[in-house]
């Protein structure tokens, strides 16, 4: 069960049964030319996706940003600092 395509009574019906969320959590930064710049959330994403159906946990959406300071000169590049 994806919380992003959820309705509140989904997750209401979820949580009488189980509180467990999984959390994908990956980088927007430069890959070179042949990977998107979201390639490592999209990745923790589907891994997270297939984990929670296994597990029967409700499954976040990505939070897309780490740390990522020596990707800074690259476009596109998201980076949230050390104390953040």
């Amino acid at each position: 069960m994806e919380l992003s395509g959820s309705t509140t009574a989904d997750v209401a019906g979820y949580l009488t049964r189980r509180s467990a969320i999984v959390v994908p959590l990956g980088s927007n930064e430069q890959h070179g030319a042949l990977a998107p710049l979201d390639c490592d959330a999209a990745v923790a994403s589907a891994l997270c996706r297939e984990a929670s159906a296994r597990a029967g946990v409700l499954c976040a959406p990505a939070l897309p940003y780490g740390s990522s300071e020596c990707h800074m000169s690259f476009p596109g590049t998201v980076s949230l600092s050390d104390p953040t």
